[in-house]
């Protein structure tokens, strides 16, 4: 497990697959904290450097986010450095401290993969947990197996249609067969930014 970890820390250091709009300012760094530590749990000073991840969570600096994606085992790239901007919630009502939503459901995916019954009940648990999660796309958070199980590599080939897809690696799918065909060829590598161009 732990020679997993290394591996795949060793590829989002070498490879910069992490990409929104701005591919270089997302490029994450580890090699240098994984050295320090032998390759072993990365250890961090104190000093604030924030740097804001992909996830929308705002990190004290670029080694915490390194030692997140180690103990965590995930993929958060750096999208800005400083703090994350906050989550503009103001179109919904507050009272007493809660953020008052609506019953109607009309999903979105969480910067943080997770699907929320709606934008205003994403404000509610950021608020709730003091958290910073961002909108990442409309519509319930894909799995990539699920989503992509009709379009295995190799088998077949895809059509010209327009619907674009952004990836993680800030590069435009022309549509669900060509994103599905390099996330599954990437194997975990490649996930879905948001729906669209980048």
């Amino acid at each position: 497990m732990g020679a997993f970890v290394v591996v795949v820390l060793a590829l989002w250091c070498f490879t910069g697959i992490f990409g929104e709009e701005n591919v270089q300012a997302n490029t994450l760094d580890c090699s240098q904290h994984l050295q320090a530590t032998g390759n072993g749990p990365i250890s961090c000073t104190r000093m604030y450097f924030p740097v804001c991840g992909t996830d929308g969570n705002t990190y004290p600096n670029e080694c915490e986010l390194c030692r997140h994606n180690q103990e965590e085992n995930k993929l958060v790239g750096k999208k800005d450095v400083g703090e994350c901007a906050k989550m503009d919630c103001s179109e919904f009502r507050q009272a007493k401290g809660l953020m008052l939503c609506t019953k109607i459901a009309k999903p979105v995916c969480g910067t943080d993969d997770t699907t929320y019954i709606s934008k205003c009940d994403l404000c509610r648990q950021n608020l709730e947990s003091n958290k910073n999660v961002g909108v990442k796309y409309e519509g319930q958070c894909i799995q990539i197996q699920d989503y992509c199980k009709d379009f295995l590599p190799g088998k077949g080939i895809c059509s010209l249609e327009y619907m674009p897809h952004c990836g993680s690696d800030g590069k435009v799918y022309g549509n669900q067969c060509n994103f599905c065909f390099n996330a599954l060829k990437s194997k975990g590598a490649l996930l879905l930014q948001h729906f669209g161009r980048c």
